[in-house]
């Protein structure tokens, strides 16, 4: 789904591909806003003295966010970037208190895989890798990477298959929006969280970029 390299250099760096999820939801069920939990490797070094370099086992971090089901490319990417850029240490910790509710979407984009032997989402199934057994509480569970410049993405759900045919659709046909979206701007959007001042707002922002369009 993606082949355009500038565009794949930009994902590496900001992982959008939440946002496209968070348009898919809103297209289908018609919400402003949802909550995502991202799931990370979990390896971040977020303290000099501990050294992860001979572990053994499997890492992973969760933590949940909230973004806007926007239709405007460049208001829905301006809010994924400021989310995610607000989320400490790479959600190392972030968010870790009991809440009567939690987000039941996972999300977890894995990275570009391209020219390396390893992968998570094959283009050949090989049948479940957890036992059926298993109880998974996530209603939604979305795993991806990218492999020799194709996007792909594992999509697990409780909701019935006509509802895993919907975000199939629609999720694919944002990642293709934001390829567009991408590949047309001529620069990069100012967000707030690339400005030092914190007296700025989301309007103030707008009318900066407007003076550099």
């Amino acid at each position: 789904m993606i082949h355009n390299q500038g565009l794949q250099e930009k994902c590496q760096r900001e992982q959008p591909h939440f946002w496209t999820l968070a348009r898919a939801i809103g297209r289908i069920t018609g919400q402003k806003s949802v909550a995502i939990k991202l799931e990370g490797h979990g390896r971040e070094e977020i303290h000099e003295p501990i050294s992860i370099d001979r572990t053994v086992g499997w890492f992973t971090n969760i933590y949940a966010i909230s973004l806007e089901c926007s239709e405007d490319n460049d208001e829905a990417i301006i809010n994924a970037k400021d989310t995610i850029r607000s989320v400490p240490n790479m959600g190392m910790g972030y968010g870790y208190v009991e809440h009567e509710e939690e987000p039941d979407i996972c999300f977890n984009y894995l990275g570009d895989f391209s020219g390396s032997k390893t992968s998570y989402v094959s283009e050949y199934s090989t049948g479940d890798d957890t036992s059926t057994e298993n109880v998974i509480s996530d209603k939604l569970s979305l795993n991806g990477q990218v492999s020799e410049g194709v996007l792909r993405f594992s999509i697990v759900s409780q909701y019935g298959q006509k509802f895993v045919e919907q975000i199939n659709k629609e999720f694919q046909k944002s990642v293709e929006e934001l390829e567009n979206a991408f590949t047309e701007a001529e620069k990069d959007k100012m967000t707030l969280s690339d400005m030092a001042l914190d007296s700025l707002d989301i309007d103030d922002l707008s009318f900066i970029n407007s003076l550099l369009d």
